[in-house]
């Protein structure tokens, strides 16, 4: 069954006005592929994401070069 984007005021955004609508006004929920083209679902989203941190990268340790021990010569 579809779900639809219910606006604060319980109409569909898709303009559907079924008083039987299977409706939700959680972004994440709503499958009408028209609902979610509306601007009202697109402004819903926009605030209902959170806000991203700026990532700060971390000073890497540095890389040590060691060379493997050579293997000992054998005696002839």
């Amino acid at each position: 069954m579809v779900t639809h984007f219910l606006s604060e005021s319980g109409q569909a955004a898709c303009g559907r006005g079924d008083s039987n609508v299977n409706g939700s006004s959680d972004v994440g929920q709503v499958s009408c592929k028209t609902c979610r083209r509306t601007n009202a679902f697109a402004q819903a989203q926009e605030n209902a994401a959170p806000a991203s941190a700026p990532v700060t990268p971390t000073a890497a340790a540095p890389v040590i070069d060691q060379a493997a021990p050579r293997p000992k010569a054998e005696a002839r």
